[in-house]
């Protein structure tokens, strides 16, 4: 925290448990919600997951979608309690305008659509999978 405790940042990215837990609510005035990455825990994957017996694999992803809905519903819980701890504690949250984001970034997305094999269908997809998900905080 020394870095953030000189002003050495304008910015990081950390999720909301990480920034509360190692307590950078206690330096940081301000905590800005983009909802810009998801980045779920993973067990293995690549080679490590190729050297796994195929029968450990399967039940691997079996338990996997079996958890799915408690994992991201207790994901969610632990958020939403940390953000509210981190607001009574005096920091100062916002919300980032996402569709702003989006519109500013509609000439990228033609151009990788244009250069990017596969591009449009890309980003149909993300584009599809964001109309699905539900607001983090």
């Amino acid at each position: 925290m020394l870095p953030c405790r000189q002003a050495q940042w304008t910015a990081r990215k950390t999720p909301s448990s990480k920034t509360y837990s190692s307590r950078f609510h206690e330096v940081q005035d301000y905590l800005s919600i983009s909802n810009h990455v998801y980045t779920p825990a993973y067990l293995t994957a690549g080679a490590s997951w190729n050297r796994l017996p195929e029968e450990v694999r399967t039940v691997l992803e079996e338990v996997a979608v079996e958890m799915e809905d408690f994992v991201l519903e207790e994901g969610q819980r632990l958020d939403d309690e940390t953000l509210i701890k981190m607001r009574d504690e005096g920091m100062e949250v916002n919300e980032v305008d996402f569709e702003a984001f989006v519109e500013a970034s509609e000439t990228i997305y033609s151009k990788f659509a244009d250069e990017v094999d596969g591009g449009q269908e890309m980003i149909d997809a993300v584009a599809a999978l964001r109309s699905k998900q539900a607001p983090l905080y």
